[in-house]
């Protein structure tokens, strides 16, 4: 892929995807050529190249793996349904932090959990959730540099920050400015699911 920047000078450009009609997860080149493939027919909602060349992704609704560049599996973890709760659990977000452990966002479980290389929870962080749902309590979701989380709601229409017992200090709905839901995917957004938030470093006007 290239990038063309005021004139002639040319940015080249690597890309990390993943295609669930192809079922791989690759690594394709500035030229378009791939250069690392991994079968997966998962349908990938987080993935992340680390620092060390790995990948980390998953492989099935409950399943986060970290994958080494000679595609073996070096560490996975499994999400199952916490004490005192019998449905299904969902990951859709997961990130490497800079101690080693994984945070992972459940969906049904409605928690946030932080791994250790041996895949044993470490630490849990309580999720407020207004309409539970296991495909739909969590997607995006991140640890902050200020050690709060980021945490999409998809089935509440909204953006929580949490601290690290689990209280919301900030949140943001959505709405449709009073215009009713659209169906399908169209260009004015079909409700107030909310799949994506990032955290800016300085705020624009």
């Amino acid at each position: 892929m290239e990038l063309q920047i005021d004139g002639p000078k040319t940015v080249n450009h690597r890309v990390l995807a993943a295609d669930r009609s192809t079922g791989k997860i690759a690594i394709i080149g500035a030229k378009g050529e791939a250069e690392w493939e991994f079968p997966n027919k998962h349908d990938v909602h987080d993935l992340h190249m680390l620092p060390n060349g790995n990948i980390l992704t998953h492989i099935t609704h409950t399943t986060v793996v970290e994958i080494s560049r000679a595609k073996q599996i070096v560490w996975k973890y499994e999400a199952k349904p916490k004490a005192g709760y019998a449905g299904k659990v969902e990951v859709h977000a997961f990130q490497r932090l800079a101690d080693g452990r994984t945070m992972i966002a459940e969906s049904g479980n409605a928690r946030i959990v932080e791994v250790d290389t041996k895949g044993t929870i470490v630490k849990e962080v309580p999720l407020t959730v207004n309409n539970p749902h296991p495909h739909r309590d969590t997607r995006m979701a991140r640890k902050l540099a200020s050690g709060n989380y980021l945490v999409c709601h998809e089935g509440d229409g909204c953006v929580r920050e949490y601290d690290g017992d689990g209280k919301v200090v900030w949140d943001y709905t959505l709405d449709l400015g009073g215009k009713p839901r659209s169906p399908g995917h169209g260009p004015e957004g079909h409700g107030v699911e909310v799949f994506g938030a990032v955290r800016l470093k300085t705020a624009t006007p």
